[in-house]
């Protein structure tokens, strides 16, 4: 369910079957376009409501409540003396030197008249310094109901170590201001690092409302049409959680959407036989780069939202200003730029006819004839005489030929794309050469061989229906929930019975948290990690433990400790500093069916087949006459030799020239260089 449009994918169990749609996305009533697009896969695969077993989706309606400000009226409970603690924040600017004078602190999600402090206190180890009290929280709880907050969220000092007061305030806002929910930190993120927690907390209370709100609303739009599946939300980390689930910690959705677009790409590269992938979701505003490796995608221990830091697992998502709406403009030094403003949908690029005035990628890629004359089966006609008008104009400013001046703005595109692409690999200590690229979205296979060969990477994967593969990664996830402890210990004096009990403690929440979702003992797994890092340091590395911790395992960790930090940043300090363990965690994961997938036959169509025509286009600095076909007409077996380019209802794939393009038995478009 993203802003513009809800992608929607049906796979028949019993046939593998595929079906998909597309409906614009409805804002005032989520749950009123996904409907929509559920009743015409009904029609298309001519199913009954009541075979529906599962509905899974991601959804950026937590997202878009943060970057939109559109969040709940809030209260904030913290210790006595750190009612600021969110204005004090980390000393970090974005931007870093860019930004210091003109930086500007992001408006709060909750003011400091709705923070209201209370005296307690416990040590780091959990001890009780000063008790809670009641009486002055009871106060604390009766003014926030009075300023009209929807939701509360409690942050106190060391509560990872000591839940207990959190949980007390918790059972007097049941008494006191019943149905108002409170978010306690101690269940959102208990472990250390007082802004994070806080700030994870509050951001889990401002989306909460309107996250209830849609799946509530979901669930009451498909009763009414006859439908009763099992509802699960992709996580920020590509897991699954029930909607039940989600209402209580909304906030580990905030980046569902591009976390189900990577397990989609993941799930595309196995089926073709690749173990390693980037995955490059281009659309229309923006692209996301992510990297799977081994088959998993990479995560990450925190993220930011816009500019709020949010510390939860997350996939580790780059993304940047560049896609196919992108405006190219000419800078106050007489420079050529390419985004990150967009023309958006309205009024869209110049040839799209519909008023847009500013130069875009896609006007770019019409003039230079990787465009179709129309797009989406012909609901959307180009223009190319606008085009050209635009880019001749912004090419007499530059004084610049008009073909240079949209080979130059394809180039400023890829480069900052390639940029993106280079941060999850050669900055996260990959070689991208050993990996495959899964480009998707409407605009990913069309900048895909360049990007490719930019990178070194032989070989591209585009999947059957690129526009919809977010959609199709929520088909493909387990269901997931991790569950971690701050435990600060020198391994050379681990208590050993003191982090096996606690990784006791957490494998019991992950039982019963699967067991709560639904999920069979036998289709349970738990997996085990410890955060580790050498003395002295701020941040930690996570590393697998191959179950209950134990000395040899508890040594195997370190030894994979030393090998992560010297992939990462190019050293370790093996034997020289001591390393500490930081905190534990245990997944909880339920696998789920897997979609029955079977290649199919070498009896589609060839290229010949496919072949609609052919038009010039502009490679290695000059137009050629270049081939054009519909991907519907190439079938298993079929191959295309560069340049080509390959056109269906949702996007195009352009083939440079010294590339050859084979479909594979799951119609994957496989491109790979020739040379």
């Amino acid at each position: 369910m993203g802003g513009t449009f809800t992608d929607l994918v049906m796979v028949l169990e019993q046939t593998g079957e595929v079906h998909i749609a597309k409906t614009p996305t409805t804002p005032s009533d989520p749950a009123l376009g996904l409907i929509t697009g559920v009743r015409q896969l009904l029609d298309a695969s001519r199913a009954s409501p009541h075979e529906v077993s599962h509905l899974l989706f991601a959804s950026t309606v937590a997202t878009n409540a943060v970057l939109q400000l559109a969040g709940a009226r809030i209260g904030l409970i913290v210790t006595k003396g750190f009612r600021h603690i969110l204005e004090i924040g980390r000393a970090n600017i974005p931007g870093r030197l860019t930004n210091e004078l003109t930086y500007r602190r992001p408006e709060r999600l909750v003011p400091l008249e709705r923070v209201r402090e209370v005296d307690e206190r416990c040590l780091a180890d959990g001890r009780v310094l000063r008790p809670l009290d009641d009486d002055g929280t009871g106060a604390a709880i009766r003014e926030l109901v009075g300023q009209r907050v929807e939701c509360i969220a409690v942050a106190l000092l060391h509560s990872y170590a000591n839940p207990a007061h959190e949980r007390r305030i918790r059972d007097l806002g049941a008494e006191l201001a019943p149905g108002i929910p409170f978010t306690l930190s101690s269940d959102v993120l208990p472990q250390y690092r007082e802004y994070e927690r806080t700030m994870t907390t509050v951001l889990n209370a401002y989306v909460m409302p309107v996250m209830e709100r849609t799946v509530r609303g979901i669930e009451r739009r498909l009763q009414e049409s006859g439908l009763t599946p099992a509802l699960a939300v992709v996580r920020s980390d590509g897991g699954l959680m029930s909607a039940d689930a989600v209402v209580g910690r909304p906030v580990s959705t905030v980046l569902s959407g591009p976390a189900a677009g990577v397990s989609g790409a993941a799930f595309v590269a196995r089926l073709a036989g690749y173990a390693n992938a980037i995955s490059l979701d281009m659309g229309g505003t923006s692209t996301d780069v992510s990297l799977a490796a081994g088959g998993a995608a990479r995560i990450r221990a925190e993220a930011s939202i816009g500019e709020y830091p949010v510390k939860i697992p997350i996939t580790d998502v780059v993304t940047i200003g560049a896609g196919g709406g992108s405006i190219a403009y000419v800078s106050s030094n007489g420079t050529l730029h390419v985004g990150p403003r967009s023309a958006g949908a309205e009024p869209g690029p110049v040839c799209y006819d519909r008023g847009g005035t500013e130069v875009t990628v896609t006007d770019a890629n019409l003039a230079l004839g990787r465009l179709p004359p129309a797009l989406l089966g012909g609901a959307i006609r180009l223009n190319a005489d606008r085009s050209r008008e635009a880019l001749g104009a912004l090419a007499q400013r530059l004084r610049m030929d008009l073909v240079q001046l949209a080979h130059g703005i394809l180039t400023i595109a890829n480069e900052k794309m390639l940029g993106a692409l280079r941060v999850v690999s050669v900055q996260r200590g990959y070689d991208p050469r050993d990996f495959a690229l899964i480009p998707f979205g409407g605009a990913g296979p069309m900048h895909s061989g360049d990007l490719s060969r930019l990178l070194g990477i032989r070989t591209s994967v585009i999947p059957p229906v690129p526009g919809v593969l977010s959609a199709m990664g929520a088909l493909v996830s387990d269901i997931s929930c991790v569950f971690t402890r701050t435990r600060i210990q020198a391994v050379d004096r681990l208590v050993l019975a003191d982090v096996t009990d606690v990784q006791a403690a957490l494998a019991t929440e992950a039982q019963a948290w699967l067991q709560a979702e639904g999920v069979a003992p036998e289709r349970r797994e738990l997996l085990h990690s410890a955060d580790l890092r050498y003395v002295g340091q701020a941040y930690e590395v996570s590393v697998p433990a191959s179950g209950s911790f134990t000395p040899e395992r508890i040594a195997a960790a370190v030894e994979a400790f030393h090998a992560e930090h010297r992939r990462l940043y190019g050293f370790d300090w093996r034997g020289q500093v001591p390393v500490e363990m930081v905190a534990i965690t245990v997944t909880g994961r339920g696998r789920v069916r897997q979609i029955a997938m079977a290649p199919r036959g070498r009896n589609g169509g060839t290229a010949a087949d496919a072949r609609t025509g052919a038009r010039p286009a502009y490679f290695d600095g000059r137009f050629v006459d270049t081939p054009c076909f519909d991907r519907r007409g190439l079938g298993p077996g079929a191959s295309v030799s560069g340049p080509a380019v390959i056109e269906q209802l949702d996007c195009t794939t352009v083939v440079l020239p010294g590339q050859a393009a084979r479909v594979d038995g799951y119609l994957n478009l496989v491109v790979q260089e020739e040379r």
